[in-house]
């Protein structure tokens, strides 16, 4: 018998895994959880056997990954979630599994059959060494998508999708768009380039943080390096070290 708890915030998706998982093998199942704040409790007030944790990713109070640094979970860790396939590379080979929704029978059988040979071959060793959470975390990591800036006395939304690039001034960051119009934000430049997804902005130099949507081609400089110039006007020249250059042109492929 295995022993399992399901973390899952969708009843109907809690009730077809309790049902499929039941067909495949006896299962005792101790609970059905559905936010971080519960799992967290869960771990920290329960000493009862488990064996297996089918956990989705994104809860109704957070990711999932909070449970971890919260509590000490000493069990293999079956991920559900409906992110493609591509987007969970980072933990392929971690030594936990998968299961993409919406799933079916076989997806399922094969997880548990994961589970089998993994409970076999770490039996009385630490399983947290076998979870990549860091790893999981930067690739379901949210980015801003916007920010909140002032314009003529009110505060408005801004998108990152329109921002052509960042420089900073004095310490101050400053946001270009289109059309030379300009907005001030209240984070530093190094804040913006962990907050922003880096697949879209790219950190040239020290003072500029670019969105590859505006990046018009790239021009030889001296000593190797290279001058980044974008859709818009910008009075200053935008030069990528030779150091960053390979960064640049993997960014630029991505």
């Amino acid at each position: 018998m295995i022993h399992v708890l399901i973390i899952e915030d969708e009843p109907a998706t809690a009730r077809l895994l309790q049902a499929i998982l039941g067909q495949i093998e006896t299962m005792y199942f101790y609970d059905v959880l559905d936010s971080v704040t519960d799992a967290v409790d869960w771990f920290n007030t329960n000493t009862n056997q488990l064996d297996l944790v089918f956990m989705d990713i994104r809860l109704s109070d957070g990711l999932s990954f909070e449970i971890f640094s919260k509590s000490n979970i000493q069990v293999p860790v079956v991920f559900v979630t409906a992110y493609e396939e591509y987007t969970l590379s980072a933990f392929k080979t971690t030594g936990i599994d998968y299961i993409l929704k919406p799933f079916d029978k076989v997806e399922v059988q094969r997880a548990i059959n994961k589970y089998k040979q993994l409970y076999l071959n770490t039996k009385g060793q630490n399983l947290n060494t076998l979870i990549d959470i860091d790893a999981l975390r930067k690739s379901f990591q949210s980015y801003k998508q916007s920010f909140l800036v002032s314009f003529r006395n009110k505060l408005i939304p801004l998108s990152v999708k329109t921002i052509a690039y960042i420089t900073t001034t004095n310490e101050v960051s400053i946001a270009y768009v289109s059309g030379d119009q300009k907005y001030v934000l209240d984070n530093t430049l190094e804040e913006l380039t962990n907050l922003l997804d880096p697949k879209d902005f790219f950190r040239a130099n020290r003072q500029f943080l670019i969105n590859k949507s505006f990046v018009k081609d790239l021009d030889y400089y001296f000593n190797g390096r290279l001058i980044i110039n974008l859709d818009v006007m910008i009075t200053e020249k935008i030069i990528v070290s030779k150091v960053k250059v390979p960064e640049l042109k993997k960014w630029m492929g991505m």
